[in-house]
């Protein structure tokens, strides 16, 4: 078969048949292997790192919404009491956010009577959607008397 004249005119070090060397294939080859890996490490930790925001974000608006509840009460309607720390009847709750019947979240608050002001304490915990560490959120507000 002749050669065309089109590979003729090109210097003789490209003129030959051949194409990629089995070494050079498996090098490539696990160039992109490494480069795969890496981004499959990087999702994993994309996934992560989105999963334990949005629990924390989730943690403080929980907060956030009971701490305005008990804002909205009369000054006097505020019974001093709870715990953040253990569950304490009526300071205590555990919000359903998905709607399966099971509480996905644990909200406690503590009201303290400091005289002239009372405090208040709220506190949510992710429980059944926690990713790594549990995600916590405590918020503190003041009210005075009017």
């Amino acid at each position: 078969m002749p050669t065309p004249p089109a590979v003729r005119a090109l210097p003789p070090e490209l003129r030959g048949n051949g194409g990629f060397t089995l070494i050079e294939t498996l090098v490539a080859l696990f160039i992109v292997t490494i480069i795969l890996l890496t981004l499959a490490q990087l999702m994993t930790f994309g996934v992560y790192v989105h999963r334990s925001s949005t629990d924390l974000v989730q943690t403080t608006a929980l907060a956030e919404e009971k701490l305005e509840q008990i804002r909205k009460l009369r000054y006097g309607n505020m019974v001093p009491g709870g715990s953040v720390d253990v569950n304490v009847a009526g300071f205590f709750d555990n919000p359903d956010i998905d709607g399966d019947g099971t509480g996905d979240y644990a909200r406690r608050w503590q009201i303290l009577d400091l005289g002239d002001r009372k405090e208040i304490w709220v506190r949510t915990l992710s429980t059944l959607r926690a990713v790594g560490e549990p995600k916590a959120t405590t918020l503190v507000s003041v009210v005075a008397e009017k």
